[in-house]
């Protein structure tokens, strides 16, 4: 009898990036599953876990130590010892893997270990983020604190360029963080793999007069991502009898205090809806029933070269969009004509976009169509799934 022949398994590990995180999950484990890889995941959480998902894949969640509140003095707790790092370890070398593919860069320190495996794997790394950019420029401290944060964020920084050699390919998601490889390694095999939708199938077109939101801001909230102004947007909004959706967490806990104070100091709780927990299966019909998607960053470095995946999933729902006025966000909107950009600092200017595509209905469905056609057009997944699934046979016909 013929022996059948064993799939090749790739094992996913994650620490930042939830189970179903929308690229990780949605795009590129369902991406392997259907081209018949054996697939399983790795993530990090508040509690330890195990299972299968309704898609099949075998999952791990790893509790994280913590060692102390403050991030940084946890980061230099964790360099000393590393628990959940040799957890991960131990549970990826059971998995037995052909290829480990990386998605956040808290696993670098057992990228060696993983190389060194008996069956000798394959890795791949995501690289999601610009590092040190995210790290340092994005954190809200000060002072001591700061220098500390600046420190840590070279650390990682420098790490993430001298572990590339180990790497078999890197995969970037947008030309920043591609770039910053070439100009700061010497590694090589870079590939850019863009976050662009795979909810083309989900479009239900619901008259614009009829939708529930005048307004829908998706992606997790932060000081940095502009959470107060946000909240001046929904309290201007709100006097014109306008509803703010904001569709994702609220990190920071003095934040939430914050938005509840806020609301209820003025009467706001029916006008700016709050959904923290939204799976990204389910995430289409709050799109389905928007008029208009909010895509506001304050000016950050960190902001500046990054692309939201909500930009194209606003192209897609055929969404217009107000963006902010600078960076990566602004040239995909004016070069699509989807929407519009304004000063990230300006409530009222904010506003005054939203009322000007609402009100202008020539404008509006010119930009809504010009947002599906992109996406039909150029900025869907599909298109990156062939790349993706070429990257990952090419580990093997190229040896």
């Amino acid at each position: 009898m013929e022996q059948k022949q064993r799939r090749t398994k790739i094992c996913m590990i994650a620490d930042g990036h939830g189970l179903y995180d929308d690229r990780l999950y949605w795009k590129e484990a369902l991406s392997f599953v259907r081209a018949g890889y054996e697939v399983s995941i790795i993530v990090t959480g508040n509690h330890d876990e195990q299972g299968v998902t309704d898609e099949g894949i075998s999952y791990h969640i790893v509790k994280v130590e913590r060692y102390f509140k403050q991030k940084v003095l946890n980061f230099i707790a964790q360099k000393i010892r590393h628990k959940t790092n040799h957890k991960i370890l131990n549970i990826a070398r059971r998995e037995q893997a052909d290829i480990y593919n990386l998605h956040d860069y808290l696993q670098l320190p057992i990228v060696k270990q993983l190389k060194e495996l008996p069956q000798r794997p394959k890795l791949v790394y995501d690289a999601r983020i610009p590092l040190f950019d995210n790290l340092y420029h994005l954190s809200q401290v000060q002072g001591l604190k700061k220098t500390l944060v600046k420190y840590h964020a070279l650390y990682w920084q420098r790490l993430e360029y001298r572990i590339a050699k180990y790497i078999d390919v890197i995969i970037t998601v947008d030309d920043g963080v591609y770039n910053s490889f070439k100009a700061h390694s010497r590694y090589n095999r870079l590939e850019v793999v863009y976050n662009y939708t795979s909810l083309m199938k989900d479009r239900n077109f619901i008259p614009v007069e009829q939708r529930a939101y005048d307004v829908i801001h998706c992606g997790g909230i932060t000081k940095a991502r502009g959470f107060y102004m946000l909240l001046e947007v929904g309290k201007l909004l709100a006097q014109e009898g306008k509803k703010l959706l904001l569709l994702g967490k609220i990190f920071e806990p003095e934040l939430n205090r914050d938005f509840n104070r806020f609301v209820r100091e003025h009467a706001l709780e029916d006008y700016i809806i709050r959904n923290d927990h939204v799976r990204f299966d389910r995430v289409s019909d709050f799109y389905n029933n928007s008029k208009i998607g909010l895509n506001i960053l304050p000016y950050n470095k960190a902001h500046e070269h990054i692309i939201q995946i909500k930009l194209f999933e606003f192209m897609n729902f055929g969404i217009p969009i107000v963006t902010s006025n600078y960076g990566e966000m602004q040239a995909y909107v004016r070069d699509n004509g989807v929407g519009l950009t304004v000063d990230p600092k300006d409530a009222q200017a904010v506003v005054k976009a939203v009322n000007e595509l609402l009100n202008d209905k020539q404008l509006y469905e010119s930009c809504s169509r010009h947002g599906i056609a992109a996406v039909d057009n150029k900025y869907h997944w599909s298109l990156m799934e062939e790349k993706l699934l070429n990257i990952y046979e090419g580990l093997y016909t190229e040896d």
